[in-house]
Formats: structure tokens, C-alpha cells, sequence
């Protein structure tokens, strides 16, 4: 593990990140005038080095493995270099992956996050109890529970949000984030057997449900989720226009909220359609996590590639200016980017 943790300069990785190019120093300018001035992201992720006990040998090999340290300073440094001008609020939970000494790094959130930004507590499925009695204290604005925590990755959505655990959350009206243990379209009826045994649970689906790229299904998917009034979806790390007007003709643009994943939308890449691996990540930068024969292959691809973070925005933004082209945008806007999350989180 000290081998693998060793490999990781997350130092070094942010600092890229926040080097721009002129490129990027014009996409700051472009959404400073663009963006609402009062901003609520929804889907951040902090935690120290010192939590960190173990990498396997899967997750180095992931890009989730980029930042293993991320500070509530670090995000502070990224705030003022990304958001000029803005008014940030966010919704702050530990990054809950295997390996992650998960009660330390709630802990470090509970006891440094201050009003007005908010907490997802990070729970531990096998550890009902934990969690359940962490939830009780009324610190928590969300509870994040995710499939990576066990390796091999849990494949079924009650495997890492237990029954038990999703009572109390719905007795206590505390909204869960539910990154699918995969693409939306291959667990729909596990997700709608969620939706029909907890109908008073409040689901914000993270990553609009995983896609990136338009997939079979996914519109059609879209809508029968939709049917159900409790549920919402966060924006976070889609780069696609296609998904984001879908998301958004299906839930409506009032069940639409920005995230981030902070400070994986650091990250300077592209996604590209690989013919035999599907949706797949390419960057120029040569982080820890790259396949490279993978990357020699299709490293043109990713030549003068940006922060994952703007291909993100630019696909909300177009898609609002697709759907709403003689509407007043300003208020949609406002919606996604800020009073969707301020009311589904409570932020007010």
C-alpha cells in the first residue's frame, strides 16, 4: 500500500489543475458572466491524507485514485480560481471508497464545516448501527453510501444502502445520493423496487445516473424514473448536451441540481466511445491511473483537453439554451445551479 500511496503526487496533480491555459483562463471569464451569482454544489468530496489506509491494486488503476488527499484548504484554492466572483455553497461528504478510514473522515467534516455550506454523511454498509446512529444526530444534510467501499464492488443498490438503514433515512427525511452500482437503463427495476418500498424517501441520483454519452434506453429510462415525485439528480461529471436535455425534458428543470465531484472534476481529459471497452476516459496529462497503451492509442484525442469540470458546465449550459431559447434562462439558471439544491438539501 505505501508502494501504491507513494505513486499518487496528488500535490502534483492539483497544482497542474490549477495551472491554467489561456483556454481556461477564458472559460473562467466566459462563466463568471454566465453563471447565477449564489452557486449550491451538490456533490464534493473532502478528506486527508491521514485517512487514507490502504489502495489496492484495482482502485490505483482508477480515476477516483487521483486525489487521495483533498483538503478543505485545497478546495478553498479552487474555489477562487474557478468561481471568480461567485457566492459557493456546498454540500461536503468524505470520498467513500475502500480503504478510506470513513468515521475519521466524517469526523474531519462534522467538526470543520461551517454554516452555510453542509454535510453528507458517508455510511458504512456493514455497519448499520454506525451509520443509523450518525444520522440521529441531526449534523447530517444527506447520507452518500457507494458500491466501491467493498472489494469486489457490491452489485446490488440494498447491498450498500441496507433497508435498515434507508428507514431511518426516510423517517428522518434526510435525502440519500445514490451513485448506481451501474448505468441507469441495466438497474432501473432496482431502482424503481427502491422507490416503491420507501415512497417517502428522497433520492438525488448522482451523475444524472451514470451516463456520459447517450445510451440505449436512457430517454425512456429518464421518463418512467421521473414519474416519481421524490426524485431528483445531480449534474455532476456529464459532458454531454444529449444527457443533460434529456435529464432535464424528463424531471423538469426544478429536479435538476449542479454538482461538481469536486476534485475529481480536476481531471483534464475527454470521454471518448472506446469499440470494445464503451465509454472510457483519455487525458494528456499522465496521471497514475493511465493505461498506456491505451493511451498511445488514442492520446490525440485528448490533445489541449480541459478540466473535466468545464466540459460539465458547457453541457448544462448548452442544453438550457437548446430547451429554453425564448424563456428567460436567468430563472432556470438559478434553479439548477442554486434553488433546486438549496431546497431538496436544505440549505435554507
Amino acid at each position: 500500500m505505501v508502494e501504491r500511496l507513494l505513486k499518487i503526487d496528488s500535490v502534483k496533480y492539483l497544482e497542474n489543475s490549477l495551472s491554467f491555459t489561456n483556454k481556461e483562463k477564458q472559460l473562467v471569464k466566459e462563466f463568471s458572466n454566465w453563471l447565477p451569482k449564489e452557486i449550491i454544489d451538490c456533490h464534493t468530496h473532502c478528506g486527508l491524507l491521514k485517512h487514507v489506509k490502504d489502495v489496492d491494486e484495482e482502485m490505483f488503476h482508477q480515476m477516483i485514485s487521483t486525489f487521495e488527499s483533498f483538503s478543505l484548504e485545497d478546495s478553498h484554492r479552487v474555489k477562487k480560481a474557478f468561481f471568480e466572483g461567485k457566492t459557493i455553497k456546498r454540500l461536503r461528504f468524505p470520498f467513500p471508497l475502500r480503504g478510506i478510514d470513513i468515521k475519521g473522515a466524517n469526523e474531519y467534516l462534522s467538526t470543520n464545516v461551517k454554516d452555510p455550506n453542509k454535510i453528507a454523511l458517508c455510511g458504512i454498509p456493514n455497519d448499520v448501527d454506525y451509520t443509523n446512529s450518525m444520522l440521529k444526530t441531526g449534523r447530517f444534510s444527506a447520507l452518500k453510501m457507494y458500491h466501491q467501499q467493498s472489494n469486489p464492488p457490491l452489485k446490488q443498490i440494498y447491498e450498500y444502502f441496507p433497508p435498515k438503514v434507508l428507514e431511518v433515512a426516510e423517517k428522518l427525511d434526510i435525502p440519500i445520493i445514490l451513485h448506481l452500482p451501474k448505468m441507469i437503463t441495466l438497474c432501473k427495476d432496482e431502482l424503481l423496487d427502491v422507490i416503491k418500498t420507501f415512497p417517502n424517501l428522497r433520492i438525488s441520483l448522482a451523475h444524472l445516473g451514470l451516463p456520459h454519452l447517450v445510451i440505449p434506453n436512457l430517454e425512456a429510462t429518464y421518463e418512467e424514473i421521473a414519474r416519481n415525485p421524490n426524485i431528483s439528480m445531480d449534474t455532476a461529471m456529464v459532458p454531454s448536451k444529449e444527457v443533460v436535455k434529456m435529464a432535464i425534458k424528463a424531471f423538469g428543470p426544478k429536479r435538476i441540481m449542479f454538482g461538481s465531484d469536486e476534485p475529481i472534476n480536476l481531471v483534464k481529459s475527454v470521454v471518448y466511445q472506446n469499440p470494445t471497452l464503451g465509454q472510457r476516459v483519455i487525458t494528456e496529462y499522465m496521471y497514475h491511473w493511465v493505461d498506456r497503451a491505451e493511451h498511445e492509442e488514442y492520446k490525440a484525442l485528448a490533445v489541449g483537453s480541459t478540466h473535466m469540470h468545464w466540459y460539465a458546465i458547457i453541457a448544462v449550459k448548452d442544453a438550457i439554451e437548446d430547451l429554453y431559447p425564448n424563456e428567460k434562462q436567468a430563472d432556470i439558471k438559478s434553479d439548477i445551479f442554486n434553488k433546486n439544491a438549496s431546497k431538496f438539501f436544505k440549505f435554507i
